[in-house]
């Protein structure tokens, strides 16, 4: 039995149903339906309340790229979940040590401010986040404190970072998952998905717009830094061999 076979439902991607903006009606909703397909509410597809991570159809449809593809669906009417996939140019290995070092993650995901893991009361991960945000012309800090399991740590095929939220002053509920998936030995595709629920006056509508235009870039600043680190490892291998090879013909 394969590693696919072996996966969870979690972490198993299926397509999502094919939504289309209405014809001639060029409206600004329409327009927004174009560009994010599933903003559309589903319906015979429509997510349940709980176990986000569960659903399949929550992982956008096709074929990773080096381009960031994101897909919003909105199950309820204060609920988003969104969602994206890219292709990078590193091993598994490099995708998943740049992601599970949650201390350091600020100094490469561009608007994330603060991540600090910090003690678990019962031994777990617990991260500390901050991330700083522009909302209808407001600077909007949104803080969170999350829970992280780590599934699948040692494995060559795939491997998941899920985050639970354990308590936050912006977010009813921020919980989804990190995915990785080997495709050859040099290339890993990257899924991320989050269900997100707001507290207070910020509507959501905002918070939805907000963070997809956000994780787009977050993407692919993870996706620069694993390729710069896989050129400065091939580089460095390079070098031993070179240095290798001098030295067998010195002797």
């Amino acid at each position: 039995m394969n590693a696919v076979q072996n996966r969870p439902a979690a972490f198993v991607a299926q397509p999502l149903p094919t939504l289309t903006a209405r014809p001639n009606h060029p409206s600004r909703r329409s327009h927004r339906r174009l560009q994010y397909p599933s903003l559309r509410r589903p319906t015979s597809a429509t997510l349940p309340q709980t176990q986000v991570r569960a659903q399949s159809n929550a992982i956008p449809s096709g074929s990773p790229s080096s381009k960031v593809q994101v897909t919003i669906q909105a199950p309820e009417s204060n609920r988003r979940l969104i969602s994206a996939c890219n292709l990078i140019n590193a091993p598994l290995q490099i995708v998943w040590d740049l992601l599970s070092d949650y201390s350091n993650l600020s100094t490469h995901i561009p608007n994330l401010v603060i991540s600090e893991q910090t003690n678990h009361p019962s031994g777990g991960i617990r991260v500390i986040q901050s991330g700083a945000q522009r909302i209808l012309g407001f600077q909007f800090r949104a803080s969170l404190t999350m829970d992280m399991t780590e599934v699948n740590p040692t494995s060559s095929k795939w491997r998941a970072i899920n985050f639970d939220l354990v308590t936050s002053r912006d977010f009813r509920q921020f919980e989804g998952v990190w995915r990785m998936e080997r495709v050859d030995s040099t290339r890993t595709a990257l899924y991320y998905t989050v269900s997100i629920v707001p507290k207070g006056l910020v509507p959501v509508k905002a918070i939805e717009w907000r963070i997809a235009e956000d994780v787009p870039q977050n993407m692919d600043a993870v996706r620069r830094e694993c390729e710069r680190r896989r050129r400065v490892a091939v580089a460095a291998g390079r070098r031993q061999q070179l240095a290798r090879a001098n030295k067998t013909q010195s002797q």
